[in-house]
């Protein structure tokens, strides 16, 4: 369309807002008028100014950094498009694979039956341990055992779950004689016969000794008691345990024990007067007869007495002697 040759030019009048408003009497109805104040076109209606400017249409967004409501809709780009076009939900949809049935990384907490790889046998590391690995390594702990004693409940049952076991031992070992030999401290009890090779006897010899008065024989020091030098006079056995310890405490009933006493007798000889269990008197049964005089003078001469307890506090005494020249 070519430009009117034909124009009728508007004039507008114009001014501040406060003039324009002052001036209103003058300004005909339908004029337009400019308020340069707020930079905008108005016309009289009446006997105001009116904005008549085109509105902000709050429906449409902005271009720049725009703000949507409801649910925006836009075409879904092919599969695979990387550039700056708008991704629907359709678009995510397809390029993201679903993951509500996949487990978190961190602390995942499975369902069903879970498997994984089986570790080698021995394997320490924080490898997850599968069922067949567990049931592989019990059985290697096993080893074999028999059925009573495959489990750590029948382990412990057997050890008469003692936590301290092996002190337990050590320490009932160290009560034991050794093989090698040792010394017993209490007596020693056998209910069938006794095979022996040899057997030594503890001696307590007295070079010094001399028999007088009341001899001793103390058998818990001693088998034999031996006084080497010359009997200074007649003498009277006793036999006890030792000087405070009763043979009668150390025996039970029907029970005997066997000592000896050797004296040396020079030129004048002596004898025993008499033989005691405890310091009380016993049945005493000589071989031959009690002695009533002087034994053989330049001798040993050896007394063997066998004691039999047959009730508490009650023995009979058996003695023998043998003069050696």
């Amino acid at each position: 369309m070519g430009v009117p040759t034909n124009r009728t030019p508007v004039r507008v009048a114009r001014g501040t807002t406060a003039a324009l408003s002052a001036g209103i009497s003058a300004i005909q109805e339908g004029e337009i008028v400019f308020d340069n104040a707020l930079n905008k076109l108005q016309v009289k209606e009446g006997s105001s100014l009116v904005d008549h400017t085109t509105a902000a249409d709050t429906n449409k967004a902005n271009i720049a950094s725009p703000t949507f409501t409801g649910v925006p809709a836009a075409p879904t780009a092919t599969s695979g498009t990387n550039t700056t076009q708008i991704a629907t939900t359709a678009f995510v949809t397809a390029a993201v694979p679903d993951i509500s049935g996949k487990a978190n990384i961190a602390a995942p907490t499975f369902t069903g039956v879970p498997a994984a790889p089986t570790a080698a046998l021995g394997t320490n590391t924080t490898q997850i341990a599968t069922t067949a690995f567990v049931e592989a390594a019990t059985a290697a702990l096993a080893d074999s055992a028999p059925a009573a004693l495959n489990t750590l409940n029948e382990l412990a049952a057997a050890l008469g779950d003692d936590a301290n076991f092996s002190t337990t031992v050590t320490n009932s070992i160290a009560t034991k004689l050794p093989l090698a030999g040792g010394t017993l401290t209490g007596n020693l009890v056998c209910n069938e016969a006794l095979s022996i090779e040899r057997v030594t006897e503890k001696v307590d010899y007295n070079s010094s000794g001399a028999a007088t008065g009341t001899i001793n024989l103390d058998v818990k020091s001693q088998a034999i008691t031996w006084d080497a030098a010359n009997a200074t006079g007649n003498f009277a056995i006793n036999i006890r345990g030792d000087g405070s310890t009763t043979l009668n405490s150390l025996m039970t009933d029907d029970q005997s024990l066997t000592t000896a006493y050797v004296v040396a007798y020079g030129s004048t000889a002596y004898y025993p007067t008499g033989v005691t269990v405890d310091g009380a008197s016993a049945t005493v049964k000589w071989a031959g007869g009690a002695p009533s005089g002087a034994e053989t003078a330049s001798s040993i001469t050896s007394y063997t007495l066998t004691a039999i307890k047959t009730a508490d506090a009650t023995f009979t005494v058996l003695v023998s002697s043998a003069a050696f020249e």
